[in-house]
């Protein structure tokens, strides 16, 4: 994470989080829709997987950034399949992004206002809660469903603020898709921050201007490295003050030490004359 994606905390009152790819792993995503599910739609149909791959993707292509892409109900209908039942079925393979978990424990007990703000469907949400339990970090939660836009539309942002007081220049939003941070910067979010690796299982995705991490852990991990710099330049500074103060004092009782009485100063002729005798040794 270079200079420009460390986030001033002092400067932030809420953090706006997106959860596929911010949060929650996006492989599990990407196997469900691109492996899992073109494999029951063709046993469901009776055709070749290649076959099943290629419809599929002409129906995502045409509802795609749409509130239908992310709506389940939607993929029941469309497809003949019981999604609900197949993320339930495969539940257990839905985790958090490396270190994400932590970041959200960290920033809970900072104090800050921490919002959810999803694409996915309520059920969706309310499925994958089950398992990872990550409602519970947030004051609240919002699907994009009932706004009746996806984040990516310039509609959804004065709906969601209509719903949820936030000040712009006060708030952090961090999303792995370019086209939602876009459209959160033409609504004027100051503070905003892209993911690299939303999919810990590929390579880095560009992020095009935006400032990057790899992972939301790296911003708290990055915190605290700046807090045990300072800790430790405060340690050294003090060191120093402690240092620097024995030394006056040390100077001011060699300079202040009276001379006792009747004791004759050894001058250093005198030593070097006591030094050759060996009754001074004596």
């Amino acid at each position: 994470m270079n200079a420009s994606s460390a986030v001033d905390w002092e400067g932030v009152d809420t953090v706006l989080l997106d959860m596929d790819g911010t949060l929650l792993d996006l492989r599990f995503d990407n196997w469900f829709w691109g492996t899992l599910v073109p494999d029951r739609y063709a046993a469901a149909n009776g055709i070749s997987e290649a076959q099943s791959h290629e419809r599929l993707a002409l129906k995502f292509k045409n509802v795609a950034h749409t509130l239908q892409w992310y709506c389940i109900d939607y993929w029941t209908r469309e497809l003949q399949l019981d999604i609900p039942a197949l993320k339930r079925e495969t539940l257990p393979r839905v985790g958090f992004l490396p270190g994400a978990e932590m970041f959200l424990r960290k920033l809970r007990a900072s104090g800050k206002r921490l919002v959810l703000v999803t694409n996915s469907h309520p059920t969706t949400l309310a499925i994958k809660d089950e398992g990872v339990r990550l409602t519970q970090y947030f004051d609240a939660c919002y699907s994009s469903q009932p706004f009746d836009a996806p984040k990516e539309h310039a509609a959804f942002w004065p709906r969601l603020a209509a719903r949820e007081e936030f000040s712009t220049q006060r708030t952090l939003f961090i999303d792995d898709s370019l086209r939602v941070l876009q459209c959160a910067r033409d609504y004027g979010i100051a503070h905003l921050r892209a993911v690299r690796r939303p999919d810990s299982g590929a390579p880095p995705q560009s992020t095009a201007d935006f400032a990057a991490i790899d992972g939301v852990a790296e911003l708290r991990q990055r915190d605290a490295a700046r807090r045990n710099a300072r800790a430790g330049r405060a340690r050294r500074a003090a060191a120093d003050h402690r240092r620097g103060a024995r030394r006056r004092i040390g100077s001011g009782r060699r300079s202040a030490r009276p001379r006792s009485a009747g004791r004759r100063e050894i001058v250093p002729d005198e030593v070097r004359a006591r030094a050759i005798r060996p009754e001074a040794a004596r």
